[in-house]
């Protein structure tokens, strides 16, 4: 029963692969791209570059573009995550919380005597 699980993934896989190629030329025209990265718990990973990785359309790309060609051939999909924002919102609250501990704690300037 596992193979099957592991043989149906690794066709989906590929299937996603072959839609996000499809895509590509449409993003490579407005000076972008997409790499897959993965697709793992039903959820698939890209990273946007180029124009794509500056645009505010971009979530819209994702939501109402890739995501839903990639839905029509694998339903099973749940979304599509890009993981430069997900990494920079990750490391966005990393920062805010350094800055808050570093708020609070008084450090003796250079010139006090």
């Amino acid at each position: 029963m596992k193979k099957k699980n592991i043989d149906n993934e690794n066709l989906e896989t590929e299937q996603i692969r072959e839609i996000i190629n499809q895509l590509r030329p449409y993003l490579n025209s407005d000076g972008g791209d997409i790499e897959f990265v993965k697709y793992e718990e039903e959820y698939v990973y890209v990273k946007l570059y180029g124009a794509c990785a500056s645009c505010i359309f971009q979530d819209f790309t994702i939501q109402d573009n890739i995501y839903e060609a990639i839905k029509e051939v694998v339903p099973n999909c749940k979304g599509v995550i890009n993981i430069e924002l997900y990494v920079f919102g990750a490391f966005q609250e990393t920062i805010t919380l350094e800055f808050e501990s570093l708020s609070s704690t008084s450090f003796p300037l250079p010139f006090d005597t």
